[in-house]
């Protein structure tokens, strides 16, 4: 009887389809093909190749599908547009890099037919000043047999040495070499405009590079602290004996020695000029506890009570 009780709880512990791991297999198949049913078929209508640099090489492509339980309808698509001197796309065919199965992700840089050309070394031309565009030339730097040795764009945003511009061109005259300047002091604060200026001179740079240049930036201080009057402020004087006020004296810090006193003197009454005892402890009546305390010296004293509530609420 034991063996055949035995082999009846052996039996029962085996997995059954739909139930434990099995159940949950079953329900990961079922939303994946739900989810590959549902989704049509991607369309490209409307939807062209845009480089990520210049008018031509690799770039990304819109593309859109539909179904009521599809979750992903938009995705971009990497995609291709013949550079001058790479062979033309056939006829009818597509210019999408499609992903194969189970293969990786195309590479976006370093593949073996991309034309790759330095930007470091590009030769731009005059800034035209009505559309703000500059046109630069490229030397070939790797690719195949089929790139042409140069690549000519055009930059939608021309640096001005001396102007600005972009952050990395900041400064820079042809050719990217930088302009340096000698920076002096600051001058003083113009209390109208709020501004101060100082004028850079050519240190080093090419003759595109501007001679001289006033750059202005704002004040620290308003033009209204400018005009303030600072003093430094002295010590009060002591309310000993029977004095009724004290004072101190304030001497000029900051500000138009023509307009500002040199110096001027503050006052103000002494608090009490009164000497006291210690304070005396009282009852607790009605809910409220006095103390007090004797007056040893001066006159019309008033500070000698007071009171604060006791005992427990309620």
């Amino acid at each position: 009887m034991a063996c055949v009780a035995v082999a009846v709880i052996a039996q029962d512990t085996q997995p059954q389809p739909g139930v434990g791991g099995g159940r949950r297999r079953d329900k990961k198949q079922k939303k994946v093909m739900k989810k590959s049913q549902d989704c049509g078929e991607w369309t490209f209508e409307g939807s062209e190749c845009m480089p990520k640099e210049g008018t031509c090489g690799l770039g990304l492509k819109l593309g859109k599908r539909t179904g009521d339980w599809c979750m992903i309808t938009e995705k971009r698509f990497f995609c291709k547009i013949p550079c001058p001197g790479e062979p033309p796309l056939a006829p009818g065919e597509s210019d999408l890099i499609m992903k194969k199965k189970g293969g990786r992700k195309p590479k976006r840089k370093g593949r073996g037919n991309v034309c790759k050309y330095n930007r470091k070394t590009k030769e731009c031309g005059e800034c035209d000043t009505v559309t703000n565009t500059t046109t630069c030339t490229l030397q070939l730097k790797k690719g195949p047999d089929t790139c042409a040795a140069t690549k000519t764009m055009t930059i939608n945003r021309c640096i001005v040495p001396g102007e600005g511009g972009r952050k990395r061109g900041r400064g820079k005259g042809r050719g990217g070499k930088p302009c340096k300047y000698m920076k002096p002091a600051w001058g003083d604060c113009n209390p109208e405009t709020n501004t101060m200026s100082r004028t850079l001179t050519l240190k080093k740079g090419d003759d595109t590079c501007e001679p001289t240049k006033v750059v202005t930036k704002r004040c620290r201080r308003s033009a209204r602290q400018a005009k303030a009057c600072k003093y430094q402020k002295g010590a009060w004087s002591s309310c000993a004996g029977d004095a009724t006020e004290r004072t101190r004296t304030l001497t000029l810090k900051r500000g138009n020695e023509t307009e500002c006193e040199a110096s001027k003197t503050q006052t103000k009454p002494c608090k009490d000029n009164c000497t006291y005892g210690p304070w005396t402890r009282g009852e607790c009546l009605d809910g409220k506890l006095t103390k007090t305390r004797d007056v040893l010296s001066g006159e019309g004293c008033k500070r000698t009570t007071k009171t604060k509530p006791c005992g427990r609420k309620g």
